[in-house]
């Protein structure tokens, strides 16, 4: 009858609206509260609007990796695009059916890790100087027999929740320092720069 849920990234707005819609939760307690800390760390942003999957997308990908500090965590929403960034940059790409914390500690020593469905739980004793994401975190919205099963503002607070447990994979320590470089104009499209 009751749960606790312990995450960084659960309110989106202040809220936990959205969490409780996606986990099909009635009601949540008034007591419920997210505790902060008193630092998070400091990340410098750096966003280069261009239009995914686009060959002056995956260039400018490319020269932001390969310019970046390491070591260099690249997160994105598809093994394919990480198998696609890793032949072209080089670095430890996670495999398919791979566990992410070992992929993880073994990427420490290469200093550039592409990962896909790394945007939650990734938990590395690695200081991470750097986060690229490539492209946003957008679900695809599913169809069920014609009918949309998601709403466009389902959507919009997963990206939400996403970008900020990754951001969270950077901010681990209060005293954190990472550079963060996003590529996908969408974000302006949709309202989240």
């Amino acid at each position: 009858p009751s749960s606790i849920f312990i995450s960084a990234t659960l309110q989106i707005h202040g809220s936990f609206d959205a969490f409780r819609r996606a986990m099909a939760i009635e009601e949540i307690s008034p007591l419920s509260t997210a505790i902060e800390p008193k630092r998070h760390g400091d990340l410098s942003f750096n966003y280069q609007p261009k239009a995914p999957d686009t060959e002056d997308w995956f260039t400018e990908v490319i020269s932001s990796i390969a310019t970046a500090p390491r070591p260099c965590l690249v997160l994105v929403p598809s093994h394919d695009l990480a198998e696609r960034i890793g032949a072209a940059a080089g670095g430890r790409v996670r495999g398919r059916d791979e566990p992410l914390r070992e992929a993880a500690a073994e990427a420490e020593s290469q200093g550039l890790f592409i990962a896909a469905g790394a945007w939650a739980g990734l938990d590395t004793p690695t200081r991470w100087a750097s986060l690229v994401i490539p492209r946003a975190p957008f679900p695809r919205l599913r169809v069920l027999e014609g009918e949309a099963v998601d709403h466009y503002l389902d959507s919009h607070a997963a990206t939400v929740r996403r970008l900020g447990q990754g951001l969270g994979r950077v901010l681990r320590f209060p005293e954190a320092r990472a550079k963060v470089i996003i590529l996908d104009q969408r974000l302006v499209t949709h309202g989240l720069e």
